[in-house]
């Protein structure tokens, strides 16, 4: 923030690294302030928020991961895993239960497949999806 390049994005009145409490109670101000009224608003929805314009505004899957701090394939939701591979390849072919199919112009990696786990795409999946962007960005 500034002319600062690492360090907490939030901070302190006295510039210590903002828990999540004092961000909710910061933002539960804020939202008051501006006439906001949601009752169940918490700092996590800005991430929610933040991700997903970027996902409409058709950044990379990395880029968009390595913003919201995911470096880790392990902690990608399957909502923006699934909206990335309708961003990239269209309308799932198949879809059932905790499955969906992408059809992806890859010779020899006609498709990708993601599966949900407990609301996360699983990891190796994840990374299946961006060998696939990757590929069809080179193309």
């Amino acid at each position: 923030m500034g002319e600062r390049e690492n360090g907490p994005i939030l901070r302190t009145r006295r510039g210590a690294r903002m828990d999540r409490h004092c961000a909710t109670r910061r933002l539960h101000r804020l939202a008051d302030t501006g006439g906001v009224h949601a009752a169940l608003i918490h700092p996590h929805m800005l991430r929610h928020t933040f991700v997903t314009a970027m996902l409409d505004a058709r950044v990379d899957l990395r880029d968009v991961q390595i913003a919201a701090m995911r470096a880790n394939p392990k902690n990608v939701r399957y909502t923006d895993l699934h909206t990335v591979c309708e961003q990239y390849f269209g309308p799932p072919r198949t879809t059932g239960g905790s499955h969906a199919v992408f059809r992806t112009p890859c010779p020899g990696d006609p498709r990708v497949n993601i599966q949900k786990d407990h609301g996360l795409a699983k990891a190796h999946q994840v990374r299946q999806v961006i060998a696939a962007i990757e590929k069809k960005e080179d193309h």
